[in-house]
């Protein structure tokens, strides 16, 4: 063979140690994936295969970054291993479909749908999505009405569901206007009718029909109040007046001693911030404590300080959609494909009760 015929080798990118390690990864990837799936435990497999879509983006760009000092040889063996890397990751995002449990059994004729524990013993959650009316109002668009009102629409039950909002746009004013926006058209997608910048104080239909305050009549057969509750925290009233806020939450210093009574803190979702409750957020209020408890017990002064969390929130419309919001950079917005695989299951039930110390 004439030796113009011949490519040298590279061997950072077709070297038998970079060929190697990557055949491990990928193939680590895939056992992985499958047995944390089958396990119930999707959080790990999605990191699993969230370094082989990295790994795959790291050696695409650098190809192309390096195009000029490499061969076409090199170039279509780059792009091979990437396919390796993608292909893995392709196979772990998809092997979760071989374990979806009772929790994708929707059927008209039942009255909620079940969402299993990742044990038996441990017992699962009711999510009632059938609602014995035709015609159902509900006040404020929350997490919860949301969830619910588009799992009923959902269904072939023939229901007409209205929300009054008092609002220009469902959910919290945390979320930023482009995803409660986005929210609102998934909603009105699936035959959900909005009334907004209006209340309802009427529970009770009188002869079928509820009136808001703007005097719009709307017919009901259901009203579903969704108002939030108010926090259970009257008896910290007796460590002074000005310890809570108006609505009943507890006002705390970055170290989340309380401003009034120093070496006395408070967590969960009674603190007086703008954040929205989530199991994560406590994790990092009781690390704040802790680290605090500790250096009072030492005679120091406290100096962890909770900073705050990213927003995540994932909303589940229906088996096969959704909505995800991720407050990095400028708000990132997922859709039904990611919702579906990371929310529409099971509403993190099972990695809930694994954080809280439920399940092992």
């Amino acid at each position: 063979m004439s030796p113009d015929c011949l490519v040298s080798g590279n061997p950072d990118v077709t070297g038998i140690g970079m060929r190697v390690s990557l055949y491990f990864q990928s193939l680590s990837t895939v056992v992985l994936s499958f047995v944390f799936a089958s396990r119930n435990r999707f959080p790990p497999a999605a990191a699993a295969w969230c370094v082989e879509f990295y790994t795959t983006s790291a050696i695409i760009l650098a190809t192309i970054v390096q195009r000029r000092q490499i061969s076409l040889f090199h170039e279509f063996a780059a792009f091979n291993l990437a396919y390796l890397s993608f292909f893995a990751a392709f196979i772990g995002i998809h092997c979760e479909t071989f374990y979806s449990g009772d929790f994708d059994r929707y059927d008209a004729g039942v009255s909620a749908v079940y969402i299993p524990a990742s044990r038996p013993q441990a017992g699962g959650v009711w999510i009632y999505t059938h609602f014995p009316a035709t015609l159902v109002v509900a006040i404020e668009a929350g997490t919860i009405v949301t969830l619910q009102t588009t799992r009923t629409a959902h269904l072939p039950q023939n229901k007409r569901i209205t929300i009054v909002q008092s609002g220009p746009l469902p959910l919290h004013r945390t979320y930023p206007n482009h995803f409660r926006d986005r929210i609102a058209r998934e909603m009105r997608a699936r035959g959900i009718t909005f009334v907004f910048n209006d209340h309802l104080d009427q529970i009770t239909p009188e002869e079928g029909f509820v009136t808001t305050r703007s005097g719009l009549p709307l017919r009901a057969d259901l009203v579903i109040s969704s108002f939030g509750a108010r926090p259970a925290t009257d008896f910290i009233k007796t460590l002074g007046t000005d310890t809570l806020t108006p609505s009943g939450l507890v006002r705390t210093r970055p170290t989340l001693e309380l401003i009034a009574h120093p070496r006395v803190f408070c967590a969960g979702d009674v603190v007086d911030n703008e954040e929205r409750n989530g199991l994560i957020k406590y994790e990092r209020h009781a690390a704040v404590i802790v680290a605090n408890v500790l250096s009072v017990l030492r005679s120091k002064p406290c100096a962890s300080v909770y900073e705050g969390s990213i927003e995540v929130i994932g909303i589940s419309m229906g088996k096969d959609g959704g909505v995800t919001y991720v407050e990095y950079l400028w708000g990132i917005i997922l859709g039904n494909w990611f919702t579906r695989r990371r929310q529409s299951k099971e509403l993190f039930v099972s990695w809930g009760r694994r954080r809280m110390g439920y399940d092992d």
